[in-house]
């Protein structure tokens, strides 16, 4: 991972394979220890992470304003995605709605042990009502 490679450079630290106390995490608690040291407010975070948060952002924006074009676009009816007719052959598109979905229920997979194993289900009200949920409660503005 780029990211992790330039802190190494930077903190002057060895890679995981020469020296195994030097991990992804204890990289990043570096970095920030720096930054704190030298003023700043500010901590340093994986791209995934913030990539991951700004994608759940935008789905909680959508999903929180049920009765906007977009929301009705996205979302043909509740949570359920709209695949639009007749749509040309070829490689199916990425849909960052179908993936937003999938990322946020794996976070509360995470969080929420009563879910740990249940799969998901869009079909399903509860599940579909609980992504609902999450995307409001916890999700930064």
């Amino acid at each position: 991972m780029f990211q992790l490679k330039a802190l190494r450079k930077i903190l002057r630290l060895t890679t995981t394979y020469v020296d195994r106390r030097n991990t992804n995490q204890k990289i990043i608690d570096k970095a920030n220890e720096f930054v704190r040291e030298e003023g700043g407010k500010k901590e340093i975070r994986l791209f995934r992470q913030v990539h991951l948060n700004s994608k759940l952002k935008r789905l909680k924006k959508i999903i929180t304003q049920p009765n906007t074009e977009i929301n009705q676009i996205t979302f043909r009816r509740g949570i359920e995605t709209h695949i639009p007719p007749n749509r040309l052959q070829g490689r199916p598109s990425y849909k960052w709605t179908d993936r937003a979905l999938i990322d946020s229920w794996e976070e509360i997979q995470q969080t929420q042990n009563q879910y740990r194993f249940a799969t998901l289900n869009l079909n399903s009200n509860t599940i579909t009502q609980t992504i609902i949920q999450h995307a409001i409660n916890t999700i930064d503005d």
